[in-house]
This record gives structure tokens, C-alpha cells and sequence, in this order.
């Protein structure tokens, strides 16, 4: 297997190089990616008319991106040509218009899923993605391509122009797709395919949830609009915002791994649309480059391809790292690019199914080792340490990490001092649970989930029957054992997502969400007779407790409203004798 790059900035520079290629070239199976900073279809056109002139059964694919990657990265030779030359080997490829897609982009996914495993005689040793980033939903069409590929890696990139986004040109032979997704998958039995990706973007400040979003477009996070939120710790111009969102993207934490999702354009509205899916509910940081991070990534790259030894390295990296390391972009792609005469381009999200995830990745270097050969274990052994130069880097870039470092540190103690003063206000002195100040915001919260989602919501209160007898027979440090004890026991008795807070003396409230009066009354009722029970057995008066329920079927209740329902309902059950649950009569 070759890999032959050739950077260009006029036609006869290709029909000179390719003019120069061995004769035996031709008769090999070629992948030819064109990728080009220049957004015109009629260039694409005539790059491929040449490329298939002289290599008539090279199958032709590439699209528009901000700028390419060689060895350097290259502002002057816009073009960058890829041939990947297999000798056993093939790829096939597959176009999908964004109208096939449509509004079924999962299904779409599970389409191609099961014309790639099913329409060759192998199964594909890999698949790579291009696609347009801001014009489908990316995220389901591969969620739906990635849960049926059985472990096959799935690898790509979003194309497009520079400064305008939503300027794309996809092709695959002689198609050419402005919006859709284009596949090449990859078949041979001796094809060895290793993908990795490095983030390198670290969370900071305060966890903020996404509390207003469709699709890739977010109204309001933490009950404030989105751009004003985002406008008042960035800071950003409205005629040039994605230039400057890109270098501060927000961090999404999806089963335990680290996502960036990097903001491109304001609505007249407010609104904040991004370049990959987020959802309401999504727990989200701001996130700073941190060149210490990508430094160390390179000595891991290094050891993963002295192990792998490829013939041929593509590399995906997003423009918000062009940005960042804004003179000095050679640091990064250098040491990738070194190896086998490697290539790829700067995207606009990336996609790599190393993880074990489904989720479209930003502010991310995704690169993939090709091979067809063996590795072989005595040269791996016998290699040096380093596999490519060390790389220079300015003085400002030295200034830049010690800078990065201590950012990193400063994050660190104030996240800490954060959380400890978050307990302290958030946090009940006596039994731990949430204070009445928390369970106010939490409930204005659920009340306005509930009411976007059209949801139940109940919640119940809870008081320590003669309570007052405790205290004045035993003494108040008893008194506090028992609500203490208390409440360890309710927590035993609740769900998850339920919220318990203490509401004063010996008054509890529990917030339920999404849940109707009959199943809040069960809950109730599991309390009360679990709180019964159990003080009976404890080195403490045993107690009982009475209990108000109230529902919003709807949430269309402000928090005091419900608060009193609950309170009111409280009263009937102390009236009707204690020890008992009262559920309000649903409101009209």
C-alpha cells in the first residue's frame, strides 16, 4: 500500500504530477481525496475529469474545507490530492442527498449500515464519513449507521467553506452533494484500519444545564438565553462570532466522556445553533484549549504508531485548532503528518467510533493508521523512541503553556472553593439532605420542565407527628437524632431524580417529578409505614409521620401554589388523626 500527497493551486500542477506517477499505478485500486479550501463546484469537476484522465478506475471523493493539512499547513496550495494505493484492497462508495435523508436521518443511518455489511463478500475493515455539518442531523443518521456496524470503526468529517459554514460541496466520482453524507467503505482481507482522536479542550467554571433546546439550536441555559449567557463570560461580536465561538466551545459530559459542541451562529432571537446535536438536560462547562494537553497527546500518537507502523495516515482536525493555535499550527498536525506521507484537512466536526460512543465529536484531531502488511514486532522493538522530530515552538507559545498551566491550577482551586460553598448553601447543617433555599430552585425548575413537557408533578409534605413531645421529654440532641434518623430513612424510600430537602424543624418535602397524585400517594405511603417500622427498632422514641401530596398534572402551578396545596393537604391528614397520607383534590 502507498500513500502519495500532492498539494496544488492550478490544474497543470496535477496533470504534471500525475503525468509523473509509475505506469503500474494504473492498474491499482486508488481511494483519490480532493480537498480543497477553494468552495467551487466547477474546480471539484475538473480535479476529478484529471485525476479519472489518467486514473480511470480511481474511485474520486473529497469535498470543500478551510484548509488542508501536509507536512505544514498550506494557505497558499489550496488543493490537497490524496491517493491511496492498495494492492489488494478496495473501497466502494456511497452518496446520500440530504433529501434521501430527510427527517428520517436514523433510518437512513440503519440504511447504509445494512448495504455496507451486506452488498461485498466482507465484511468493511472501516467506513469514513464526510458530510455537511449544519444542514441534517448528523448525530442521528450516524447514531443509526453506528449501532448496527458490530464494531466496524467509523471515522470522518464535516466539510465545508471558510468563513461561510453552510457553503458545502461533497463528491464522490462525478455526484456532487451540497448537503447530505458521502461513505467509502473500506474491504480486504490483509487491510489492517486503527482509529484515535484527541480533545485537548478542558472544562472550567460553573456546570450549567441546558434547559431550552431543539435539535442543534438552544434557547436558554439555566433559564437565561443562551447568547446572553455566553455574551456575558465570552464576549463575542455578531458579525464574526463563529471565529471567535470556536476557541471556547462548551463541554458536554455523555457517559463519562468528555464532548466539546462549539456554537457558529446568533439568531435573531437569541438563540445559539451549533455544529452538533445538544440536548435540554445536557450538563455543560465552558472549555479552554489546553496546549499542555496537546502536547502530551503527541507522545501518546507517537507511541500508538510506532506499535501500529502504518503505510498511510489521514487526519480530520477541527478548525477550532487552527484557530487556537493561531502561529504556531504546525505544533499539532506536524508529528501526525510526518508519518507515512500522511494528509487530511481541517473539518467542521468529526466523527470516530473509538470510543465506543455514538456521539459527533467537535474541537477534536481525529486521525486513522492504514496498513497492509503485518507489523512486525522486531521493528517495533528496534525503532527509536521518538518516530518524528521534536517540534520547535515559539517563545510565545512557551508563554502560552505556562499560561494554559496556570489557568489549569487557578480552575482547579476555584471549582473546589465553588463546590464547597454550593454544600454549605445548598446543604441541611443537621441531617445533609438539601436546605428549603435548594428545594425552592429545584421546584421552580421541575415546574417549568414539567410545564415545557406537558408533564405530572407532585410533591409531598412531611411532618413528624408530636414532634414537640420529643423534645420536651428526651431533650433537643435526642430531638436531633430523630430527625436525623428520619431522614436517612425517607432517602431510603424515594427514586431516582426524586429530590428531598428539609423544609424547617421537623418538616420535609418531597419534589417528584413527572409523576401523577396516585403514584406520589404510594410513595407516601411506603414512607409512612417504613418510618413507623424501623424508629421502632432504633436507639430512638419511635416516631410516625402525616403526609400531603399534591399534583400539577401539568405544571402549570407556580412553586408557592403547589407548596400550599401540599401544606393544606398536610393539615387534613393532622386533622383526620395523623400518622396518614392526604392527597389534595386535583385543582380545576
Amino acid at each position: 500500500m502507498q500513500h502519495l500527497v500532492y498539494n496544488i493551486s492550478a490544474l497543470p500542477e496535477l496533470t504534471e504530477w500525475l503525468n509523473a506517477l509509475p505506469a503500474d499505478v494504473k492498474n491499482k485500486r486508488i481511494l483519490a481525496g480532493v480537498y480543497s479550501s477553494l468552495s467551487e463546484e466547477k474546480w471539484f469537476t475538473d480535479v476529478r475529469a484529471e485525476i479519472n484522465r489518467y486514473l480511470p478506475t480511481a474511485t474520486v471523493t473529497g469535498g470543500n474545507c478551510p484548509a488542508t493539512i501536509d507536512t505544514s499547513v498550506n494557505e497558499q496550495n489550496h488543493t490537497q490530492i490524496s491517493l491511496m494505493i492498495f494492492d489488494s484492497s478496495w473501497v466502494q462508495g456511497y452518496s446520500i442527498p440530504a433529501e434521501q435523508s430527510g427527517h428520517k436521518s436514523y433510518e437512513s443511518g440503519e440504511n447504509l449500515a445494512d448495504r455496507l455489511l451486506n452488498e461485498a463478500p466482507l465484511r468493511p475493515s472501516g467506513v469514513m464519513l464526510l458530510f455537511s455539518p449544519t444542514m441534517l442531523d448528523v448525530s442521528d443518521f450516524y447514531a443509526g449507521l453506528y449501532a448496527h456496524m458490530e464494531g466496524i470503526p467509523v471515522f470522518g468529517a464535516g466539510v465545508g467553506g471558510h468563513p461561510d459554514i453552510h457553503k458545502v460541496i461533497m463528491m464522490l466520482d462525478k455526484n456532487i452533494l451540497t448537503s447530505g453524507f458521502i461513505a467509502i467503505a473500506f474491504y480486504g482481507k490483509s487491510l489492517r484500519l486503527e482509529s484515535t482522536h484527541h480533545l485537548g479542550w478542558i472544562p472550567f467554571g460553573e456546570v450549567m444545564t441546558i434547559t431550552l433546546a431543539q435539535d442543534n439550536v438552544v434557547d436558554s441555559i439555566n433559564h437565561r438565553s443562551a447568547a446572553q449567557l455566553y455574551n456575558h463570560f465570552i464576549g463575542f461580536d455578531n458579525d464574526d462570532f463563529f471565529s471567535h465561538a470556536m476557541e471556547f466551545p462548551f463541554i458536554v459530559r455523555r457517559n463519562g466522556i468528555n464532548i466539546a459542541r462549539v456554537p457558529f451562529a446568533v439568531t435573531d432571537q437569541q438563540q445559539m445553533t451549533f455544529v452538533a446535536d445538544i440536548r435540554r438536560g445536557d450538563q455543560v462547562q465552558f472549555a479552554y484549549g489546553d496546549i499542555n494537553s496537546i502536547m502530551e497527546n503527541l507522545d501518546f500518537f507517537n507511541a500508538d504508531m510506532k506499535r501500529f507502523q502504518p503505510e498511510a495516515v489521514l487526519t480530520f482536525s477541527c478548525v477550532s485548532r487552527l484557530s487556537f493555535l493561531n502561529g504556531n499550527p504546525n505544533l499539532e498536525v506536524s508529528p501526525y503528518l510526518n508519518q507515512s506521507n500522511a494528509g487530511g484537512f481541517f473539518s467542521y466536526g468529526e466523527i470516530d467510533s473509538s470510543s465506543g460512543q455514538d456521539n459527533v465529536l467537535n474541537a477534536t484531531i481525529v486521525s486513522i493508521a492504514f496498513s497492509e502488511t503485518p507489523a512486525s514486532t522486531e521493528l517495533s522493538s528496534d525503532m527509536s523512541e521518538d518516530l518524528t522530530p521534536p517540534v520547535t515552538s515559539s517563545r510565545d507559545l512557551a508563554r502560552l503553556k505556562r499560561l494554559m498551566y496556570f489557568i489549569s491550577r487557578v480552575t482547579e482551586d476555584l471549582q473546589k472553593a465553588n463546590r464547597e460553598l454550593r454544600n454549605i448553601s445548598q446543604k441541611d447543617a443537621l441531617t445533609g439532605i438539601y436546605n428549603r433555599r435548594a428545594l425552592t430552585t429545584k421546584l421552580k425548575q421541575e415546574l417549568s420542565y414539567a410545564r415545557e413537557g406537558g408533564l405530572p408533578i407532585s410533591v409531598i409534605m412531611i411532618d413528624l407527628d408530636h414532634f414537640k413531645y420529643v423534645n420536651d421529654d428526651h431533650g433537643h440532641l435526642v430531638g436531633d437524632r430523630v430527625i436525623t434518623a428520619s431522614a436517612l430513612i425517607i432517602a431510603s424510600c424515594i427514586r431516582p431524580g426524586d429530590f428531598l430537602a428539609r423544609f424547617g424543624g421537623e418538616e420535609f418535602m418531597l419534589i417528584l417529578p413527572a409523576t401523577n397524585a396516585q403514584d406520589a400517594a404510594e410513595v407516601a405511603e411506603r414512607i409512612r409505614k417504613t418510618l413507623e417500622s424501623q424508629t421502632r427498632t432504633m436507639d430512638i422514641p419511635s416516631v410516625t409521620c402525616s403526609l400531603g401530596v399534591a399534583c400539577d398534572p401539568r405544571g402549570e402551578s407556580s412553586s408557592d401554589e403547589l407548596i400550599h396545596r401540599s401544606d393544606q393537604a398536610l393539615y387534613q391528614a393532622k386533622s383526620n388523626g395523623r400518622n396518614q397520607v392526604f392527597t389534595a383534590p386535583q385543582e380545576v
